[in-house]
């Protein structure tokens, strides 16, 4: 465009000093011609000459018509020329004028561009860095969880062997429990028929001398009839028995019971023995008892904790499942026109039956949903999919996906 403005340019100054030659020229020739009307007029004042002047001014004179003629007619094709190169000037100018405009719009264009890529660069940088950050992250949440899994692994062995210590301990101290219970009820059952023959003796002391024999057999028969005891036992109620029947007859109740001698304090010392036994038995049943019950807090605050790491280990393990959910959605969501026509195909209405659960598979693919996600669209394919067999004729078909009817 420049070297055309400038060819043009150049073409009308040389039309332009050709005008001026020719305005120069033209202003000559009419100098001329005024010197010749002068000259003419000057010829026809001097009539007198011979008639072959005349005849030769008047060629003269048509001859300067004529080139005034031929001088005026290049002068308007000049005239006609110069307005062209005009015209065709100003039509550069034009050009010219809309090209700078043109130019300018592109280069406030180009600038724009310019700074939208750099804003773009800087974006895809900031994203490349957080995307990196986001990788770091995971990677420390996935060696963070396997350290969680292997401490809870390794808790979970650990309250197994502490569940299986705490249930051995617990079987043993109910074994413990019920032996010692057994033989509390022996021990009870001991003391109580010891009472029971006590009452006998006291019953005894009381009766006439006359019966005395019959007493101690049935003495002897109350101690045949007793449950079988340890040799200690039997050594102790022997001891008893031979120690008050020598002297049945001469010493009373409480002297037996109560007494200085030796025979007579060995069955009472046995029967104290027995008393405090069972207190002490009492409390270390109670003990046993309370010591269980600590087991069973225990055992209950374990299987808390344990359900409370048993929670965190399946929000854990979701999270990570949802983390790379949004790693494998990245790669699918690039293709962003063909997850668009999928979603648009799915939102509109089915052209054929069962056109939605075919698309199901694709987005849970896409878009990596969770089994709750995937069954919740089945339920609304399952939901939309009666609802088109109405009547195309209905308002029903019309309004359907708009969720109106």
């Amino acid at each position: 465009m420049r070297k055309t403005t400038e060819q043009k340019q150049m073409e009308l100054r040389s039309i332009m000093t050709e005008k001026e030659l020719l305005k120069t020229r033209l202003e000559d020739l009419e100098n001329d011609y005024e010197s010749y009307k002068s000259r003419a007029r000057y010829v026809l004042e001097q009539k007198a000459q011979s008639s072959t002047e005349q005849l030769h001014l008047q060629l003269d004179l048509s001859a300067a018509n004529d080139a005034i003629l031929e001088l005026k007619q290049s002068l308007d094709v000049l005239q006609f020329a110069h307005d062209g190169v005009l015209k065709e000037a100003r039509r550069d100018r034009m050009l010219r004028e809309k090209a700078e405009t043109a130019v300018r719009v592109a280069k406030t264009q180009t600038v724009e561009i310019l700074d939208q890529i750099a804003s773009v660069r800087e974006e895809l940088f900031n994203s490349n860095v957080m995307l990196k950050d986001r990788i770091n992250e995971c990677v420390a949440y996935q060696r963070q969880i396997s350290d969680m899994e292997k401490k809870m692994r390794n808790e979970n062995k650990e309250n197994a062997q502490i569940i299986q210590t705490l249930k051995e301990d617990i079987a043993k101290r109910e074994r413990v429990e019920s032996d010692l219970t057994c033989e509390v009820k022996k021990a009870k059952k001991r003391y109580q028929q010891a009472m029971n023959m006590l009452e006998d003796w006291k019953n005894l002391r009381s009766r006439p001398s006359s019966a005395d024999a019959a007493p101690q057999t049935s003495a002897n028969e109350r101690l045949a009839e007793l449950p079988p005891v340890s040799a200690a036992e039997a050594a102790l109620k022997a001891s008893v028995y031979t120690s008050v029947e020598p002297e049945i007859q001469e010493e009373t109740l409480e002297e037996i019971l109560f007494g200085e001698a030796a025979g007579s304090r060995e069955p009472c010392s046995e029967n104290a023995f027995t008393m405090t036994s069972v207190p002490i038995l009492t409390e270390e049943i109670e003990r046993l008892n309370k010591n269980l019950q600590h087991a069973r807090e225990l055992l209950n605050e374990t299987e808390a904790t344990n359900a409370t790491l048993v929670d965190q280990s399946r929000l854990l393990k979701e999270e990570i499942r949802r983390l790379q959910r949004n790693e494998q959605r990245l790669c699918h969501v690039e293709n962003t026109e063909y997850l668009k026509n999928i979603i648009m195909k799915f939102l509109s209405p089915e052209r054929v039956s069962g056109e939605r659960q075919q698309l199901i598979p694709i987005l849970s693919t896409m878009l990596q949903l969770s089994p709750e996600e995937v069954e919740n669209l089945n339920r609304t394919a399952a939901e939309d999919g009666p609802a088109g067999h109405e009547s195309d004729n209905s308002w029903g078909s019309f309004l359907r996906w708009g969720r109106l009817n």
